[in-house]
């Protein structure tokens, strides 16, 4: 049954996987990558806030897949963006480990926050589930956060590139 009620979430990550495409086209990468992050974030609090019937976790799972789908192309047109054409493999690599971890993390920090308050004797079980969703809820606002950092343009995020790249002198090294 789990396995059902999350199906609006990959379903939303298509679709808006390839719509992000066509916005990022018109617009560059940073606008999609905001709006997947805003779009996330109200998943994550109606998931929160909302999670006493199917139709609830039904309605939450699209959101969240919405605004991933949204984020997923778009972050990774930003990295090549900001790369050498030479570099793009190394670049789309970093992004896929930076992608895997950050899962990782949050898969993690919510069975950390789910098991430590859990512990608590006079914590009930819905408390403890309400606080790891409230922990995917600030993990959603802190990407939203981080996407508002994203370059302005192709230009500026090349920019970025090659002052971090080279930020000490790299003549007579050989």
């Amino acid at each position: 049954m789990s396995g059902l009620l999350m199906l609006p979430m990959p379903v939303g990550m298509f679709v808006f996987g390839t719509l992000s495409g066509s916005i990022i086209k018109r617009s560059g990468p940073r606008a999609p990558v905001i709006a997947g992050s805003l779009i996330l974030l109200a998943g994550c609090i109606v998931l929160t806030l909302l999670h006493d019937n199917a139709g609830h976790i039904l309605l939450s799972c699209g959101i969240i897949g919405v605004g991933f789908g949204l984020i997923q192309s778009a972050l990774a047109n930003t990295v090549l963006a900001a790369v050498e054409p030479s570099e793009t493999g190394v670049a789309i690599g970093m992004n896929t480990n930076m992608r895997i971890v950050g899962g990782t993390l949050g898969i993690q920090g919510s069975i950390l926050v789910l098991t430590m308050v859990a512990s608590g004797n006079a914590v009930s079980s819905a408390a403890a589930y309400l606080a790891a969703l409230a922990f995917l809820a600030f993990l959603g606002a802190a990407t939203t956060a981080a996407s508002l950092l994203l370059p302005k343009s192709r230009t500026q995020a090349r920019d970025l590139s090659n002052e971090s790249r080279f930020s000490t002198p790299t003549k007579g090294l050989k």
